[in-house]
C-alpha cells in the first residue's frame, strides 16, 4: 500500500522572510522540507506545491498576482538549483521553472559531454531552446534568496556558490496577469536577463519594490 499525505505537521522556520499570508490573510504559505504548504486559517485544510526535487531554502510572494516563489537546495546526483514560480490559489504545477545556464564562449573540452535540456512532460522553454553545445548550466550550490517584481516581469535568486551569483530573470508576459486555473504547462526559463558576481556573505532575504508597475 502507498502512503497518502493527510496533513504536514511543522515548519522550517530557518530561513528569513519564509513565512506569509496571501488569500487576504485567510491563508499562510510556508516550507516544510520539499514542500510549500497553502494552509487555510480558517478551517484545517492545507494544500501543496510539490515542484522542487530538493528541500526548498526560500519563499517569497507578490501578493497582488497571487504568485509565489520558491527556490531549493542543490539536488543530489545531476543537475542544480533552481526556483519555480507557482499560484499559491493553483499549486498544482509550477507556472515558471528558472534554471541558470551561461553561454559558452569555446566548444566543449575533450570527453566534456554538454549538458542537454532534462524536458519533463508539460515543460516548455521560454524563450526557444539554443543549441545546448553553446551553454552550460551553472552550478548554484543551493539558492538562498528569491523575489518576484509586484509586476510580475522579473524575478531574481541569490545563489550559495562561491561568487555569490545573482540572477535576474524577465518572466513570461502571462505572469503579470491573475491566474485563473490550474496550469497546463510549465515555462523553464533556462538564459538570466542579468547574471552578476556578489561577494561576501550568502544573502539570506530578497525584497522588492511593493510599487513596481508596467509604468515604471
Amino acid at each position: 500500500q502507498e502512503l497518502v499525505r493527510e496533513h504536514v505537521y511543522g515548519i522550517d522556520g530557518s530561513k528569513p522572510g519564509s513565512v506569509h499570508l496571501v488569500a487576504g490573510g485567510s491563508q499562510c504559505v510556508y516550507i516544510a522540507a520539499k514542500l510549500c504548504v497553502i494552509e487555510d486559517l480558517l478551517k484545517p485544510q492545507q494544500r501543496y506545491f510539490e515542484g522542487h526535487n530538493a528541500d526548498v531554502s526560500c519563499l517569497n510572494v507578490a501578493p497582488k498576482l497571487d504568485l509565489a516563489i520558491s527556490g531549493q537546495q542543490e539536488p543530489p546526483g545531476v543537475g542544480s538549483s533552481y526556483a519555480c514560480v507557482w499560484c499559491p490559489s493553483y499549486p498544482s504545477r509550477a507556472l515558471c521553472k528558472l534554471h541558470c545556464y551561461i553561454d559558452r564562449s569555446e566548444p566543449c573540452k575533450g570527453g566534456e559531454v554538454p549538458r542537454h535540456r532534462d524536458r519533463k512532460e508539460g515543460e516548455v522553454d521560454f524563450p526557444h531552446w539554443v543549441d545546448p553545445t553553446t551553454v552550460t548550466e551553472a552550478q548554484l550550490r543551493g539558492i538562498s534568496a528569491v523575489a518576484i517584481s509586484a509586476s510580475g516581469r522579473f524575478a531574481v535568486m541569490m545563489a550559495m556558490d562561491e561568487q555569490r551569483s545573482i540572477a535576474l530573470f524577465r518572466l513570461p508576459t502571462f505572469c503579470s496577469k491573475p491566474v485563473t486555473a490550474e496550469p497546463t504547462q510549465t515555462y523553464v526559463v533556462r538564459i538570466p536577463e542579468m547574471l552578476m558576481r556578489g561577494s561576501g556573505n550568502i544573502t539570506e532575504m530578497a525584497i522588492t519594490n511593493p510599487f513596481d508597475s508596467e509604468e515604471r
